[in-house]
């Protein structure tokens, strides 16, 4: 039930800020999370396990995409951004949807206090980067390990 409402929060938050867009400019919304000790990760844990993972909605004219990046705060490291989704309407199941579906046992709350959405600007190279990440799912079906549980 949680993941249900969690998911759509995201969603008609992303959706309200894409609203107010002028179409020539990419934006998003950022979300973080808290998540526990024993999540899916991208690193070989040893001492220090605390990390969190940042959600990423963005869009340009019809198409939004849904990105998945961790981050770890002890040595501060960033993974890179993976691919979630790219669709003009199946962004939502295929993205929010299912990121929140799969890791609901590991999020702990939202990082942040007071609002957990931000909105952001894409950067130019932020795009570009955006659109290798898309065509490198589409043609490698590249996941984040929270994506490859049985």
């Amino acid at each position: 039930m949680y993941s249900s409402m969690i998911s759509e929060l995201i969603c008609r938050e992303y959706e309200n800020i894409a609203s107010e867009a002028d179409g020539e400019n990419r934006i998003g919304l950022q979300v973080d999370f808290s998540v526990r000790n024993g999540s899916p990760s991208v690193w070989d844990f040893d001492e220090d396990r605390y990390h969190r993972y940042r959600l990423l909605v963005c869009g340009k004219h019809s198409y939004t995409g849904v990105y998945l990046k961790e981050m770890r705060l002890h040595p501060d490291q960033e993974s890179d951004w993976f691919c979630l989704a790219v669709h003009d309407s199946c962004w939502r199941s295929d993205g929010v949807k299912s990121f929140i579906w799969r890791a609901g046992d590991f999020i702990s709350g939202f990082k942040g206090i007071g609002n957990p959405f931000q909105r952001v600007k894409i950067s130019d190279v932020e795009e570009e980067e955006f659109l290798r990440l898309e065509k490198e799912r589409i043609t490698n079906r590249v996941e984040h390990p929270l994506f490859m549980r049985t």
